[in-house]
C-alpha cells in the first residue's frame, strides 16, 4: 500500500468510524458528566410491590430452587432475563431470584405451594439508568460488547485522526502541540493534585 492510499483509506475510515459513534460519543461524554456531578441527578423511585399467580403449568415437575420453566415464565412475563442470584427456601417453601438492572432491581419471591408470587422492585430516574449504562453495571453481556467494541472504534478514530493531521503539514506541529498537551495535562494533574498514596 502506498502512501496516497494509506492516507485515503485513514481519512474514510475516520470519517464513517465518526459518524457511527456520533450518538455514542455524546453520550459517553454527557454521562460522564453527569457521572462527576451525582448532586445533580434525582434519586431512585420509591420501591413498589406487584403480586401475580403463576400458570399452572410452571411449577410441574419443581426440583429446587427453581425450573427452567419458572425463569422463562419471568423472562417471558416480566422480561426478567437472568437472575444474579436464585435461593431456595425449604421451610417456606418459596423461591427467591434476584434481578439487578441498570439503576434498580426487582426481587421475587415465589410460593411453591400456591403458585402465587410476588415482586418487589425499584426503578431509577432516567439520568440514573444512562449513569448505570456509561459504566456497564447490571447491563447484561450484549451492553459490555457495545461498550467494548465502542472503545475499540474510539481508539482508530483518535489514530486515523493523528494520521490525517500528520498528512496536513502547514497543521502538523500546532497538532503535535495540542496531542502533547492533551497527553500530559492529565497525567500531571494526576500526580500534582489528585489524592494518592505514595512512599510506602
Amino acid at each position: 500500500m502506498n502512501k496516497k492510499t494509506f492516507f485515503s483509506w485513514s481519512r474514510l475510515l475516520h470519517i464513517y468510524m465518526s459518524t457511527a459513534l456520533f450518538s455514542l460519543l455524546i453520550f459517553f461524554s454527557v454521562t460522564g458528566i453527569t457521572l462527576n456531578h451525582l448532586d445533580w441527578i434525582t434519586s431512585s423511585k420509591d420501591p413498589q410491590l406487584w403480586q401475580g399467580e403463576l400458570d399452572n403449568t410452571v411449577l410441574e415437575g419443581f426440583t429446587p430452587p427453581a425450573t427452567d420453566s419458572l425463569l422463562r415464565w419471568m423472562e417471558n412475563k416480566h422480561s426478567l432475563a437472568t437472575a444474579s442470584n436464585i435461593e431456595w427456601d425449604q421451610d417456606a417453601q418459596e423461591v427467591l431470584l434476584d434481578y439487578p438492572f441498570p439503576a434498580g432491581y426487582a426481587y421475587v419471591i415465589v410460593d411453591v405451594e400456591s403458585g402465587q408470587y410476588s415482586i418487589d422492585y425499584q426503578n431509577g430516574s432516567f439520568w440514573q439508568i444512562i449513569n448505570d449504562l456509561h459504566k456497564g453495571r447490571h447491563a447484561g453481556q450484549s451492553w459490555a460488547w457495545l461498550i467494548d467494541i465502542s472503545a475499540v472504534f474510539m481508539v482508530l478514530f483518535s489514530i486515523t485522526g493523528l494520521i490525517i493531521l500528520w498528512q496536513n503539514r502547514p497543521k502538523r506541529q500546532v497538532g503535535i502541540t495540542l496531542t502533547l498537551l492533551g497527553t500530559g495535562t492529565p497525567i500531571l494533574i494526576f500526580f500534582l493534585l489528585v489524592p494518592h498514596l505514595s512512599g510506602v
